[in-house]
């Protein structure tokens, strides 16, 4: 049953706005300054920004589109929470020609988080429709009760619910799957033999036919222990649900005594789910090497295999950075790193990490090290190692401006990052745009004049986008007479790559 928005007092607002330049997309108006959250890429129509007045309590949410001169076309605000109570923005996407946003906000009387899609016309921002279309109950506002997921075709949008009650109760699943005309095609709901506080639900993905994977993990320690999280006792786990299965299936990976380290997944051209990720011996911190999973569709039987990375083939892999001593190069340090991106491209798998250690005794805490690439090919043999050195010391905050950016498009993969030589204040070093071919070559681009030409910003890599190929929108901080001022600039694709 669809409950539409107006039942429930939320107020939605639109405000004409002229053609404007970008310029500084945060303006320095009003008690709240918004932030920028979220951009949606309109590939050569131009894209979206989504702005909160606060991120940590949202009030409201402002969207704008631009075409891709930067010139903003339209504008809507709307009010997100009332009264003070908790909201979010969950997600927004393009879905076909329009653009759809996800909110949530939680009622603390009868502890029930609403899930709000709403979708607009782009590039005029005329709202279709808006309404409630999930419900979930939790005790408190601690944990994102709601998941979504696109199938690849962008036909169908799976919704799921997590309705949490006491920490040693089953965990409550609800699963629906939605048509482009927002119909409902299956609604299921599960009841898994986990327990609350020892679960959690990481992921989703949607295949052609409408079912759905859920990716999990199960801890069989003890929640909330003295010592921490022991990795030994983590279990990944895949269930697999659709309109046809009363009971989802279930899936374990099971390595024997080994580890395993962010595992990503993917569907891939016949809508098998494949993922990859890092593993390591219980008694040791560094990684013996990558590791392949893969179901068989439809959901029949689970697999993996081991792809070792010895000492040698990690110092190996180390590129050399035209006008750069790489620090590291010839260590053997292959540990903490974590799995960003999973790719695949003509039958070959690509996984892409960065290295991120903690230091708490050392200041400042945070290294973001090396990024490593690796190509699996299609019969799930390594073809090549890659490692990118770098690094850079920081807070958790400097994640945007010492982390990169990963692009796949036109058959081509192609890095964003900046080589800071450990310093926080980003006002030395460069920004690289890197292009990985299909052997593993890497060819270095310096696009600090680039970027610098159009603004004198400090560019946070994270917070970029591909504007169908053509262009790359970069967000970036300006220090004005002692003050900051957040922007955003576009950059033509070709230009990095010259």
């Amino acid at each position: 049953m669809k409950y539409y928005l107006f039942l429930f007092g939320i107020l939605l607002s639109s405000l004409a706005a002229p053609a404007q330049s970008i310029g500084p997309l945060i303006d320095k108006t009003g008690e709240f300054n918004p932030q920028l959250q979220k951009v949606v890429p309109l590939g050569s129509e131009g894209f979206v920004a989504l702005l909160l007045d606060q991120p940590e309590a949202p009030r409201s949410l402002t969207i704008r589109t631009f075409d891709i001169e930067e010139t903003m076309k339209a504008e809507r605000v709307l009010t997100l929470s009332d009264r003070g109570l908790p909201a979010q923005l969950e997600g927004a996407f393009r879905w076909g020609d329009r653009l759809t946003v996800l909110t949530s906000i939680y009622y603390p009387g009868p502890r029930r988080n609403n899930l709000i899609l709403r979708q607009y016309t782009l590039p005029d921002l005329e709202e279709i429709s808006a309404q409630l279309i999930e419900e979930a109950y939790t005790p408190r506002n601690l944990r994102i009760p709601f998941g979504y997921s696109l199938s690849a075709d962008q036909s169908r949008l799976l919704v799921y619910g997590w309705s949490y009650s006491l920490p040693e109760d089953p965990v409550r699943l609800k699963l629906q799957v939605f048509n482009r005309e927002l119909e409902t095609e299956w609604v299921r709901n599960y009841i898994l033999p986990f327990k609350n506080e020892t679960f959690y639900l990481y992921g989703s993905l949607l295949d052609a036919q409408g079912n759905a994977y859920l990716l999990c993990e199960e801890y069989q320690g003890n929640p909330g222990g003295l010592s921490g999280v022991n990795e030994r006792k983590i279990k990944q786990i895949i269930l697999y649900g659709g309109k046809d299965l009363e009971r989802p299936r279930q899936f374990s990976i099971e390595p024997g005594k080994l580890i395993l380290s962010g595992i990503r997944f993917a569907l891939d051209q016949n809508d098998q789910l494949i993922g990859a990720g890092l593993y390591r011996k219980r008694s040791r911190s560094k990684y013996e090497g990558f590791i392949t999973v893969r179901i068989d569709g439809p959901a029949d039987r689970l697999g993996h295999q081991l792809l070792p990375v010895n000492k040698n083939q990690y110092k190996n892999a180390a590129t050399e950075v035209p006008g750069r001593q790489p620090s590291g190069t010839n260590s053997y340090n292959f540990r903490d790193f974590t799995v960003d991106h999973l790719f695949l491209q003509d039958s070959a798998l690509y996984v892409l990490g960065e290295q991120l250690i903690d230091n708490q005794s050392q200041f400042p805490p945070f290294e973001y090290n090396d990024i490593i690439i690796a190509r699996i090919n299609q019969d799930r043999y390594l073809d090549w190692v890659i490692r990118i050195p770098k690094r850079q010391e920081g807070f958790w905050e400097d994640l945007g401006k010492f982390s990169y950016r990963a692009f796949h498009q036109d058959g081509k993969l192609q890095l964003l990052y900046n080589n800071l030589n450990a310093s926080r204040s980003g006002t030395s070093g460069n920004t690289v745009f890197a292009t990985i071919s299909k052997k593993g070559e890497v060819e270095f681009n310096d696009v600090s004049s680039e970027i610098q030409s159009r603004q004198p910003i400090t560019p946070y890599p994270v917070k970029s986008w591909s504007l169908g190929g053509e262009q790359l929108l970069l967000f970036g901080i300006k220090t004005e007479k002692g003050e900051l001022e957040t922007m955003v600039i576009t950059i033509p694709w070709e230009e990095l790559e010259e």
